[in-house]
């Protein structure tokens, strides 16, 4: 293979161009549920969710990118990262270190993101992080 065949590639970017991509990012801070673990499973158990819930924290919620099927299905294109699952009616991920949700139906208020299976009640402080000018609607 010639040396500097990746030249002769259109395909291929240079790392300069890659990471412009990522001048586009824009985080913000977010509130979740200003509250204990113990309230926060007593206000979801008040709750009448027409799907299981789910109570986190140490979330992120991240905008998706170039995956047109999401918004074509009436979906948004955002979905959670959480590191700490407080509470999972259905007991899915207890003891789970990392969880992705599927992509957002509906935000039901600031803290309580739905997607198609779940409803999760995001606590304490989290970052939402946009790659373009979309906002989430609600």
């Amino acid at each position: 293979m010639h040396a500097n065949s990746h030249r002769d590639n259109p395909r291929k970017t240079s790392m300069t161009e890659d990471m412009s991509l990522f001048t586009h990012i824009r985080v913000e801070e977010k509130r979740g549920l200003q509250c204990s673990d113990e309230d926060a499973i007593n206000y979801a158990s008040h709750q009448n969710f027409h799907k299981p819930h789910c109570i986190v924290r140490n979330w992120q919620i991240v905008e998706v990118m170039n995956r047109p099927w999401i918004v074509e299905s009436g979906l948004q294109p955002y979905v959670i990262f959480i590191r700490n699952v407080i509470f999972d009616k259905n007991k899915r991920y207890q003891g789970a270190c990392f969880i992705r949700t599927s992509p957002l139906v509906t935000m039901l208020s600031d803290f309580i993101f739905e997607s198609n299976n779940t409803v999760y009640i995001l606590v304490g402080p989290g970052i939402c992080i946009y790659y373009s000018d979309r906002e989430i609607r609600h």
